[in-house]
């Protein structure tokens, strides 16, 4: 039987405007705002895109890990993330191996990283088996077309989350 290729159009164009929309908002602030904490229990907008970038690239590495067969659609999990990642009102605690580490952002690094981890994410998904599972630390057995699609909800909570940082800074 021959797999047909999952079409990742749609997906990689919300990230595509999802990154231009962050990136609008990243680039409201000066340096100084970058790296400030605007509210109790914030991050950084540089530590979101910290954040966002590992994620990115502990996807595309995930994504490359030998899969196995499942006995439903690659997509069948796809509403529960989006229900869960977009709904806002519940705030997540991020795993250990994605949480932001550096000191100190600078702007134009900070859009390079972000750009380079959608790039690698969009690569190395076009040559993946999006059919397969694998076993993820934070999601279980979950799809790699599955993984693609938490990536488009994770990145626009995220997206929300700058919009609140920027107008934070811009009203204090």
């Amino acid at each position: 039987m021959i797999q047909e290729k999952i079409n990742t159009k749609a997906l990689y164009d919300a990230y595509d405007e999802c990154a231009v929309a962050m990136m609008e908002q990243v680039n409201q602030l000066t340096d100084s705002q970058l790296n400030s904490i605007p509210f109790h229990g914030s991050w950084s907008a540089g530590q979101v895109m910290e954040h966002v970038t590992k994620s990115n690239t502990g996807i595309a590495k995930a994504l490359n890990i030998e899969g196995m067969a499942v006995g439903r659609n690659a997509d069948a999990r796809e509403p529960e993330l989006r229900e869960m990642f977009l709904d806002f009102s519940v705030k997540f605690q991020s795993p250990d191996f994605i949480l932001p580490v550096r000191a100190h952002y600078e702007p134009k690094q900070v859009e390079e990283d972000f750009q380079n981890s959608l790039s690698l994410l969009k690569k190395v998904g076009d040559h993946a088996n999006l059919e397969e599972a694998i076993k993820h630390p934070a999601f279980g057995e979950i799809t790699k077309l599955e993984l693609l699609c938490f990536v488009k909800f994770h990145l626009q909570r995220h997206l929300l989350q700058l919009k609140k940082i920027v107008l934070a800074l811009r009203c204090s």
